[in-house]
């Protein structure tokens, strides 16, 4: 049975999400698993083992890595130990070491598999922005990804790239690029009239600000009913046409019911909704990726951008959605990607092999 040690990142949805699916296909396959992350509330397998280690938050701006406002983020943890107890664990499950090491934005099993000298497939989706040209979008510096990316990093026997764009590939390194990683079966295309609202939980410290131009925006408009996914509560709306919703198995079904979608640009429900073909109302976090993929959608008018956040921008984009909704289904047609399961499990098996 091949031993394989999995590192995930649970700062996001996109990340666990994107996961989940990934175990649940090496469990099909049979596998045997260990994942190291930060909350393990978010993973539960039979037979899985599950280990707990902290990441250091890795602060950058637009110079690279911000080593000052990194020490403040430490609070005096000790990492290094929390490192070393995550190696004997591990070898402790296995008996002995894996066959294969795969992470997405984890470095805790990368730096583990430097130390044993293993196979690492790095599968982190943004990975991408190593080999874009793109230096800059509104005034903020692909350095600050690139930085981190390497810093956690530095180097992959492969890189498993998803990504609802086209990238081209110029560099020597082992990368492969496929579609997104999403679930297809529970991505149902269907429609009713609701515009679901994300507020992602990676944003709920930085960017209440930015949740609540929303929700004021929203309040303003009575003829549309809304839906909002969040664990935040707000007790001072309560209208009839606004119904808040915790994130649960329903959030999918959401996806694929509603008209279309006013939220962050993460890349993960960006390419859910392009595969359901649902028109996209965007703001941004101040991350390079998100102003990247904002800027992919608006370049294809897959969607608009929330500027004013105020009740016509929704209204008229309500209005004018059915023209939105056609150019995705252009864009899908013209932009084909290899499967992402097939890649993963034959390179897994490829891998590991040798």
């Amino acid at each position: 049975m091949k031993k394989i040690l999995i590192g995930i990142c649970d700062l996001g949805q996109g990340h666990v999400n994107r996961e989940k699916l990934l175990i649940e296909l090496l469990i099909k396959k049979g596998y045997r698993l260990c994942l190291v992350t930060m909350n393990q509330k978010d993973f539960n397998y039979s037979g899985v083992k599950i280990i707990r280690c902290p990441v250091p938050w890795i602060a950058t701006n637009n110079n690279g890595i911000d080593f000052n406002e990194c020490l403040k983020k430490y609070n005096n943890q000790n990492f290094y130990k929390e490192f070393i107890k995550m190696c004997i664990e591990i070898e402790e499950f296995f008996e002995g070491i894996p066959d294969i090491v795969i992470s997405d934005y984890e470095p805790n099993v990368a730096q583990y598999a430097y130390a044993r000298d293993l196979k690492l497939i790095n599968l982190e989706q943004q990975s991408k922005f190593l080999f874009i040209n793109e230096q800059e979008t509104n005034n903020i510096k692909i350095l600050e990804e690139k930085s981190r990316l390497k810093f956690f990093f530095p180097k992959s026997d492969l890189r498993i790239i998803s990504s609802f764009f086209p990238i081209k590939i110029h560099s020597k390194d082992n990368v492969i690029v496929t579609s997104p990683i999403i679930n297809k079966k529970m991505l149902v295309k269907e429609e009713e009239q609701f515009v679901l609202v994300y507020f992602s939980p990676y944003g709920y410290e930085n960017y209440m600000f930015l949740y609540k131009k929303i929700l004021k925006m929203i309040k303003n408009i009575t003829d549309i009913k809304f839906k909002i996914y969040s664990n935040l509560v707000f007790e001072d709306i309560k209208q009839k046409n606004i119904e808040f919703v915790k994130f649960n198995e329903n959030f999918k079904k959401d996806i694929s019911r509603c008209k279309f979608i006013i939220t962050t640009s993460g890349h993960q429900l960006i390419s859910e909704a392009l595969y359901l073909e649902k028109p996209l109302l965007l703001t941004s976090f101040d991350t390079f990726e998100q102003n990247y993929n904002k800027k992919i959608v608006l370049k294809n008018k897959l969607g608009d951008e929330l500027v004013n956040f105020n009740a016509a921008e929704v209204l008229t984009f309500d209005k004018n959605y059915n023209k939105y909704k056609k150019n995705i289904r252009k864009y899908n047609k013209k932009n084909k990607f290899l499967d992402w399961e097939k890649v993963f499990i034959d390179n897994i098996e490829e891998m590991s092999n040798k």
